[in-house]
């Protein structure tokens, strides 16, 4: 790797706290916040499910827009991590806000309970798009591209494995048996904390001006479809992300409700997430080194295919012993560290690809139309789960029981196996290793040379 590829440790570690702060926020509302609405607010579950369908689609609209906004962005601080100093104000006050119990009830609950939700969503999007897309202006290099990713999946996990372990504690302290005040303060804490962290990532992740300056902001939104459409490879990796969107969601919306009411144990909530957690984090640097041997479309199918029969074999421990279930949920773990690392590391790559195709560089809007089918897939899932609850009778005042609870706690194991599954067939075929990269890299440089002379 040439010496101008390589990046600063502090550019690195600053880059992966951004995704630590980003996840804090994100991974609590995937966890708890449709517990949040169906069990302390009250909202029948399907109802609730609907609500967070509504708030990733729209979540996936506004991210297409805000990639487009990023991309001809042009300032002093950078035109990426600009917003990451711009959004992270709001992103606290939207994490707050999303778990506040307003004094309404009926529709005026259900508005006010959405409209908190999609401040939030709005905020995320802010940030998160410009976050995305750093990664392609702080260097060219698939193999430094990668161990960027490491460091980003090692900040996510970490955010997760916090959120895990910190929320029920904190719900129990800040509420005394109010769990209404408890997740408030829990989710305003959360808040002023990522915004903090993502002030770390502004000042550590400086773009290099001569690689922000690759980036062609010449084109309009409606030509975005047809950049897209073009680009094979990222069409393959958007199908392999969705995938794993949708199973991610099966499993951390139904997780609260599968602790409590179909292993009869709430408390081992966290203790199980953090296994699965940890052990991705574990697992991560492991993949990482195997992932630079053999590629990254080998390390997601071998990632894949271990996670899909992990799960499986999950569906049939409902009544295992704790230490048994535990251990699956760590074998889980191992085949979801090749999964998320090698997503992102994915998708960098694919930019270089379409810019050699279209000769356009098209990058935080390519990574928004990504998140927009991730966040589609995310909350049809999410209001699978709340249909199911509906199904099996579960609500604030009847918690589901018996056969109801057996039925939840298969398909919260089967259905994103199912998911995973799915993603080896739009992986097969993918084109781009590290030397066909490499080789996009170099014909590129020779051609903005040849325009400049």
């Amino acid at each position: 790797m040439p010496d101008q590829q390589r990046l600063p440790w502090a550019v690195r570690v600053g880059y992966g706290l951004g995704d630590f702060a980003l996840v804090l926020t994100y991974q609590l509302a995937g966890l708890f916040l449709l517990f949040f609405m169906t069990d302390v607010l009250g909202i029948p579950p399907a109802t609730a499910g609907l609500m967070m369908l509504i708030g990733l689609v729209f979540d996936g609209i506004t991210d297409v827009g805000m990639g487009v906004l990023a991309d001809r962005t042009r300032a002093r601080l950078g035109g990426y991590r600009l917003w990451l100093l711009l959004g992270g104000p709001f992103l606290a006050a939207g994490t707050a806000l999303m778990f506040a119990s307003p004094p309404v009830s009926g529709p005026l609950l259900l508005a006010a309970a959405l409209g908190a939700q999609l401040f939030f969503r709005a905020a995320f999007t802010v940030v998160a798009i410009p976050y995305g897309a750093l990664s392609s202006a702080l260097t060219q290099d698939s193999r430094e591209r990668s161990l960027l990713t490491g460091f980003r999946l090692m900040g996510s996990t970490l955010a997760s494995l916090t959120v895990a372990v910190a929320v029920q504690p904190l719900v129990a302290a800040f509420g005394a048996g109010d769990d209404a005040k408890g997740f408030f303060h829990a989710a305003s804490l959360i808040g002023v904390t990522a915004a903090g962290v993502l002030v770390v990532t502004f000042l550590a992740a400086r773009e290099k001006p001569a690689q922000a300056a690759l980036t062609v902001s010449a084109y309009r939104l409606r030509a975005l479809p047809r950049f897209v459409l073009r680009n094979g490879p990222f069409l393959q990796v958007a199908a392999c992300m969705l995938c794993h969107a949708s199973a991610q969601a099966f499993v951390l919306a139904g997780a609260p409700y599968y602790f409590s009411f179909v292993r009869g144990e709430p408390e081992s909530l966290g203790l199980s997430m953090a296994v699965m957690i940890g052990g991705v984090a574990v697992f991560v640097p492991v993949w990482t080194v195997i992932s630079r041997q053999i590629g990254k479309r080998l390390t997601w199918i071998i990632g894949a295919s271990w996670s899909a029969v992990a799960l499986l074999v999950l569906s049939t421990m409902a009544q295992a012993l704790q230490p048994l279930f535990l251990a699956g949920m760590a074998a889980a773990a191992f085949g979801f560290a090749a999964v998320n690392l090698t997503a992102f590391a994915m998708l960098p790559d694919t930019v270089e690809f379409g810019e050699w195709q279209s000769g356009v560089r098209v990058e935080a809007a390519l990574f928004a139309a990504l998140t927009l089918s991730q966040k589609v897939a995310t909350g049809i899932a999410a209001a699978g789960s709340g249909l199911m609850l509906e199904l099996v009778g579960h609500s604030k005042l009847s918690p589901m029981a018996g056969a109801g609870a057996q039925a939840f706690g298969v398909m919260i194991f089967v259905a994103p196996a199912l998911a995973i599954a799915l993603s080896l067939l739009a992986i097969w075929r993918y084109p781009l290793s590290t030397a066909l990269h490499a080789r996009l890299v170099r014909a590129l440089a020779w051609r903005r040379a040849r325009r400049q002379r």
